[in-house]
């Protein structure tokens, strides 16, 4: 049932939604673009031997 024509949606409502929308079309976009940087920081996250080499030395 479709909702009557006088029924507004207040725009602080509306507006989280459309944001998270951007953001999703956003990462569907640029995906390619950022994919070398999210895989050399899950690299980095996965290899521990850096890490302990910084923090002991």
């Amino acid at each position: 049932m479709p909702l009557p024509k006088d029924v507004k949606i207040p725009l602080h409502l509306a507006a989280p939604g459309a944001v998270l929308m951007l953001v999703q079309l956003g990462i569907f976009i640029f995906a390619g673009a950022v994919l070398p940087y999210m895989l050399r920081a899950a690299t980095a996250l996965t290899e521990l031997q850096p890490y302990v080499e910084a923090v002991l030395g």
